[in-house]
């Protein structure tokens, strides 16, 4: 080794261990000023770091309760990149110096310990890069139980998905055309649960929702997708005697059963059915969101045994919504979501072509669905449920959670779709 890769190699490990005291004295400082603030009823709550276009809005829903919240990512997908911090381009400066992006973490990490009392997270990772390539590192879950705070993580989707328990739901499930197992989800049951045991004693609460409750039976189960119901607005569907407008956006056409809906549509153009079918994919959400817009009935998934975020974003535009929802899974009532699987799928868009008249109802019902169960609104009253429940905050803290919640409760009851 030359003496110039010494030095490197010498400096590297100072600073590593010196953003290893500053997170610590950032934890144990951290604590305190937690403490104070939610004595005083002035949380603050972070939302993180996995880049999932949701985050603002969860930040949002916290906001209506009177936690002060941001949503803080590393890096960007290319479907949104709308958060309150977003540290992307620094991420990638330092990113090409492999050993200065853990002691980068650390110090952003630090800083948060500072900012924040309630941490969310998914869980695939925190902000420093996880040991084993997933879950949140050790280091990371040590400094925030040292730090005081509450911390929570979420599903969404890939980040809990593994092969066994996902092949036993059923005929029909996101494995069956996966093209290649171990590389879109974590797949290895005993590498999930061992990551599930390893944060366990430092976790506040593992949430869940759906289809997702199968891989984390003892979550709290609420529903933690919002809606922003006040930009997307209330359109319908208006259009009776045209072509049937179908618009299909799947991330992965191979997980959301797409070959299955474009066969019943080939076949029932054969049988002369005029059918209008635009697939969306690489596409921004804003765009998908206008070609929502735009459509008499939006094709979600049809192997998943879910409904999809995407799904819930046309519902609150009012449009009726094609997707496959399994037997046992906890669905909010009143869900007017059209169940189809994919031996039914043809005999269902058949129906919709002969009740154009019954696709406007379903899509008011839609709407109403929307702002009862996943607006901002009704979100933030599930997670208010959720830190009464398990958060063990403060008695001013906890009383100001209970006067917001009161107050939306009220507005919720009295508000038009």
């Amino acid at each position: 080794m030359s003496i110039q890769n010494s030095i490197k190699i010498y400096i590297y490990n100072k600073i590593d261990i010196l953003t290893k005291k500053i997170l610590h004295r950032c934890a144990v400082l951290g604590k305190k000023r937690t403490e104070a603030r939610l004595n005083k009823g002035r949380a603050r709550s972070l939302w993180g770091v996995t880049p999932i276009l949701t985050l603002p809005l969860k930040a949002a829903c916290d906001e209506l309760i009177g936690i002060k919240a941001r949503s803080w990512v590393l890096t960007t997908y290319g479907i949104s990149s709308n958060f309150h911090v977003n540290l992307k381009k620094f991420t990638q400066i330092i990113q090409k110096n492999q050993y200065l992006y853990q002691p980068y973490c650390r110090l952003v990490l630090a800083w948060c310990l500072l900012r924040y009392d309630i941490f969310h997270y998914f869980y695939d990772r925190g902000f420093l890069v996880p040991s084993n390539f997933f879950g949140v590192h050790i280091e990371e879950l040590e400094a925030i139980k040292l730090s005081g705070k509450r911390l929570y993580f979420y599903a969404y989707g890939a980040d809990v998905r593994t092969r066994d328990k996902t092949l036993a739901l059923g005929k029909w499930n996101f494995c069956i055309s996966c093209p290649s197992p171990k590389s879109y989800c974590i797949c290895d049951s005993q590498q999930f649960d061992n990551v599930l045991e390893m944060m366990r004693p430092y976790t506040t609460a593992f949430v869940t929702m759906g289809d997702m409750d199968v891989y984390v039976p003892d979550s709290y189960k609420i529903q933690y997708w919002p809606i922003n119901t006040n930009k997307i607005k209330y359109v319908g569907v208006n259009r009776t005697n045209s072509t049937l407008k179908i618009i299909h956006a799947p991330n992965h056409t191979h997980f959301k059963g797409s070959h299955f809906l474009e066969d019943a549509i080939h076949s029932l153009r054969l049988q002369g059915m005029n059918i209008e079918y635009i697939r969306l994919h690489g596409v921004s959400n804003a765009q998908v969101l206008k070609a929502f817009s735009e459509a008499d009935l939006i094709a979600d998934q049809f192997i998943g045994g879910f409904y999809g975020y995407t799904a819930l974003e046309a519902m609150a535009f009012g449009k009726p919504v094609l997707s496959y929802i399994g037997e046992g899974m906890n669905v909010p009532e009143g869900c007017p979501i059209i169940n189809t699987n994919p031996t039914t799928i043809e005999t269902t868009l058949r129906w919709c072509i002969d009740n154009r008249d019954a696709l406007i109802e379903i899509g008011e019902k839609s709407r109403e669905f929307i702002i009862n169960n996943y607006s901002l609104e009704a979100i933030a009253l599930q997670f208010s449920k959720l830190y009464l429940d398990t958060g063990c905050f403060p008695e001013k803290q906890t009383s100001i959670i209970k006067q917001y919640s009161h107050m939306l409760q009220n507005k919720l009851q009295t508000r038009e779709i």
